[in-house]
């Protein structure tokens, strides 16, 4: 079986603004094949309105590939269209798109929200502006685990991000354990879970040195820390 990354890291998240042809076609062929499989089954006419619409739905496909080919998606398709290793059609792909796609694991990942042997929680989710485009703290935190944790472009990337994509979560149980399944009556007759309240600590970027984080804790940190 081909692999865009054979031994290496993908870079998932690499966008192509000018779409792989062959990528394309390739595609677009199997989808033929699959389509010709089904007018077999279902007879001509009904074979002839699937022809119809097939066509329709590939041209849709299409233009929806012109719009953004990732690195994960050809390494999806070489799988997905049986590619073997060592083939010509293996070798002219990675030849293409191997130095974009891949890269060498670092030793020590650099990691975003990492402060010394520590890390914080990653808002994953909020967008900041890399290298000149908004895109999420998760996928800056992906582009930054290609690089060592020393390297300039992680220290670089540190100091303009981490504010704004990491925090210091409040931990209902600290460095004792959670019972995350364990049930409690919280707030406004409500039920949770010991574990609901960890989400919704992150999901409300509630912090450490908050009043609410020790109002919480205060609160169900003996019913639900061991």
């Amino acid at each position: 079986q081909c692999r865009l990354c054979e031994g290496q890291g993908l870079k998932w998240w690499v966008e192509f603004e000018e779409p792989a042809s062959e990528e394309n076609r390739r595609r677009r062929r199997r989808k033929a094949q699959e389509d010709d499989e089904d007018d077999e089954e279902t007879g001509a006419e009904e074979g002839d309105e699937k022809e119809s619409e097939s066509a329709e739905d590939t041209e849709e496909e299409g233009e929806k590939e012109e719009e953004a080919v990732t690195c994960s998606s050809i390494d999806a398709s070489l799988y997905n269209d049986f590619v073997e290793d060592d083939t010509e059609q293996c070798i002219e792909i990675k030849s293409e798109y191997t130095t974009d796609c891949c890269y060498t694991f670092p030793t020590n990942p650099c990691g975003l929200c990492k402060q010394g042997g520590t890390s914080l929680t990653l808002l994953w989710a909020s967008e900041v502006i890399y290298e000149g485009r908004s895109v999420s703290c998760g996928v800056v935190d992906n582009i930054l685990n290609t690089e060592e944790e020393t390297s300039p472009t992680c220290s670089a990337a540190k100091a303009e991000h981490f504010d704004d994509c990491c925090f210091d979560k409040c931990s209902l149980c600290d460095d004792n354990q959670l019972a995350w399944d364990f049930v409690i009556d919280y707030y406004n007759d409500t039920s949770k879970t010991c574990g609901d309240i960890e989400a919704i600590f992150a999901a409300e970027e509630v912090k450490s040195s908050s009043d609410r984080c020790d109002s919480v804790k205060y609160d169900y940190q003996e019913l639900c820390c061991f």
